[in-house]
């Protein structure tokens, strides 16, 4: 059984662990692990469905935040980010989606999309799928990379093909059709969205 995440190259692995730890990210944190503070975000991220939905009380102006809750906030108020979350007709939204799946190598393959949007044209076929991952990781730089987020994209490659690949095979649609962005949202920083081509594998 394995985790999409642990498709990274192991090299890359070697090198380049995705969480950050220590004394300075607990300060940056709120006194959270890097690791923990990663959960926490994602935990809020899973509160939002769509920006014409209910929201949780702390998306409200004024409301008291952590600084995991800080990050969400802040993210949703960049145009281009908040409109991966404003609802289109046909669309569906599945937070936290459990996927399982065996590979071609025979191996299980089992893991948990952070954000997957299906679309369905009028009929109620489904026409296309977007999958979201947030990533907390902290900017900074990466041995071999004059660009972070060109190394945050390398690096969670394998691991967002791999969802692509078998959203595609189970929604019965082209692997062109599934869309993939990963959102940068470190504490401290501008969140960011971090987009994949989408080419037919």
């Amino acid at each position: 059984r394995k985790s999409p995440s642990s498709l990274a190259k192991a090299e890359d692995k070697q090198k380049d662990e995705p969480e950050d730890s220590g004394n300075l990210s607990r300060v940056n944190n709120g006194g959270l692990s890097a690791t923990d503070f990663g959960t926490a975000v994602h935990a809020y991220w899973e509160e939002i469905s769509w920006l014409d939905s209910p929201l949780p009380r702390w998306m409200n102006e004024g409301e008291p935040r952590n600084k995991a809750k800080e990050v969400v906030y802040q993210a949703l108020k960049q145009p281009e980010i908040a409109a991966l979350f404003t609802a289109r007709p046909g669309q569906e939204v599945y937070n936290e989606q459990p996927i399982e799946a065996i590979t071609k190598d025979g191996e299980w393959l089992s893991g948990t999309i952070d954000r997957l949007v299906i679309t369905h044209d009028a009929a109620g076929n489904v026409t296309a799928a977007h999958i979201i991952d947030f990533k907390t990781n902290r900017p900074g730089p990466k041995e071999g990379y004059t660009d972070f987020y060109a190394w945050l994209r390398e690096y969670y490659e394998a691991q967002m093909t791999a969802y692509r690949d078998y959203v595609a095979a189970a929604l019965a649609i082209p692997e062109s059709a599934v869309s993939l962005s990963l959102i940068s949202c470190p504490s401290g920083g501008k969140a960011r969205i971090v987009p994949y081509e989408t080419t037919e594998s």
